[in-house]
């Protein structure tokens, strides 16, 4: 209640001074009962104009969802996901555009600056009148010169990324234009997670820079695989602050419902869990796309999809009975390949990081997942297996399942003593010079998986 924001009423809405509490989460119950006290007798219509009465001042709801009609859903914790994916690369896009003075994109235009002349208390973004008559925009301190433009492109035109981490930003950029385009949802949510921070530093004021910053690693944290429940409520109160200081520096107009819901992250990352099981890259990002590369005919969408997946389906089915000198997407050399072959099972063998002969030490035969044996606990033995045993055998088998150690300690005290024949006693079928290469071997699986 007694945070300096509230008192600084030159640097947000005019003339006002907030002086009532933060407004607590409504619990299900009472959204139900408001939205049926204002919809109750209101039908709807499809006119943009006929609206439930008091809108805009009572209340702001449009109509009453039919979702409401069910028995559980106020019960709900979360009864609408907030789609992480879509809310980063619309920040993103009001962040970039406007701090880049982009035409057409920036939120920093003609009704922008008449919205801060009637609503906020800065006259140095008013718009000015010249001698002539002319009516022109001041530049804010937010927005980028020419030269600083330039550069900024340039920057990012020689941007270079590991494989797979993300798309060529670099093919993005039109520096002949001055502009960028074609930048996609994920290329977003990589720069504004790792690139933003450093591609405004040299050229913004400190104090949005800092808050720009915040922004960033705001996103950074609320998409980590792991998240702490107390970590949550700090970010809650942290995002509140950052918004409030991109509103002291960006204009009204800056602020859609896409700033306003950033609010609601981590809330809902509390509730729901980590956004990677909630946001929309696994559809939109990866099966779509692949979908949609399928489409050859425009006017008969969903037959030319089943028709190339039914097709992908067969050849995929037919590829497993082709010989080995055939190459199909079972064996075919990978997008990053050293050089070595690919076996038909999808697994790695004779794999080989140089073109030179290599020594013992350098290179070793290795299989990234070994043929899974009977010795495996996660494989089931083969009913054939069961006939050729004994019922005390099987007994046996289920207490030592899996412990090659235990069944190499029952064969010792069976077989007394040296009882293999190599005269280092130890029962293992090898000398003491062998046993030492092969256990060295055992311990290159191990580092590649074990053995199971």
């Amino acid at each position: 209640m007694n945070h300096p924001y509230r008192f600084q009423s030159d640097k947000f809405l005019k003339g006002v001074i907030e002086r009532l509490p933060p407004l607590p989460r409504p619990s299900g119950l009472e959204m139900l009962n408001e939205v049926s006290k204002y919809t109750e007798g209101h039908n709807g219509g499809s006119s943009y104009n006929d609206k439930i009465p008091g809108f805009g001042v009572k209340h702001n709801w449009v109509k009453k969802s039919i979702f409401w009609e069910l028995p559980y859903w106020h019960t709900n914790l979360i009864r609408h996901n907030l789609d992480v994916m879509y809310i980063e690369k619309k920040v993103f896009d009001n962040i970039f555009y406007t701090v880049m003075d982009c035409p057409n994109r920036s939120k920093d235009n003609l009704k922008a600056r008449l919205d801060i002349q009637l609503y906020c208390q800065k006259p140095n973004l008013h718009l000015q009148q010249d001698m002539s008559g002319r009516v022109y925009k001041p530049k804010g301190t937010y927005c980028l010169h020419k030269k600083q433009q330039q550069e900024v492109l340039s920057w990012m035109k020689e941007l270079s990324f590991p494989d797979g981490y993300a798309s060529s930003i670099s093919q993005c950029v039109k520096e002949a234009q001055c502009k960028v385009s074609g930048m996609k949802s994920h290329d977003c949510h990589v720069f504004i997670q790792r690139l933003l921070p450093t591609a405004f530093r040299p050229y913004l004021p400190r104090p949005l820079w800092e808050a720009l910053t915040e922004l960033s690693v705001f996103f950074r944290d609320i998409c980590s695989t792991n998240l702490n429940a107390q970590h949550m409520e700090l970010m809650q109160m942290n995002i509140i602050e950052i918004i409030c200081k991109l509103e002291r520096i960006f204009p009204p107009s800056f602020f859609d419902s896409m700033e306003h819901l950033t609010i609601h992250l981590p809330y809902e990352a509390k509730v729901g869990g980590p956004v990677q099981y909630r946001w929309m890259y696994p559809f939109e990002r990866y099966y779509m796309f692949y979908l949609k590369k399928k489409v050859t005919n425009k006017a008969k969408v969903e037959g030319s999809i089943c028709e190339a997946y039914l097709i992908d389906e067969i050849t995929n089915f037919a590829s497993h009975y082709f010989g080995d000198d055939v190459q199909t997407i079972w064996n075919r050399v990978p997008w990053n390949d050293d050089g070595g072959l690919r076996s038909v099972d999808g697994y790695a063998n004779n794999v080989r990081s140089f073109d030179v002969d290599q020594s013992y030490e350098i290179s070793q035969p290795c299989r990234v997942l070994p043929t899974p044996t009977l010795d495996d606990p996660n494989i089931l033995v083969e009913s054939s297996y069961y006939e050729e045993i004994g019922q005390h055998e099987l007994i046996q088998l289920d207490m030592n399942w899996g412990n090659k150690d235990d069944e190499d300690e029952d064969d010792e005290e069976e077989d007394d003593g040296d009882g293999d024949g190599d005269g280092d006693g130890d029962g293992d079928g090898v000398g003491d010079g062998e046993e030492e290469e092969e256990d060295d071997d055992d311990d290159e699986d191990d580092c590649y998986g074990g053995d199971g």
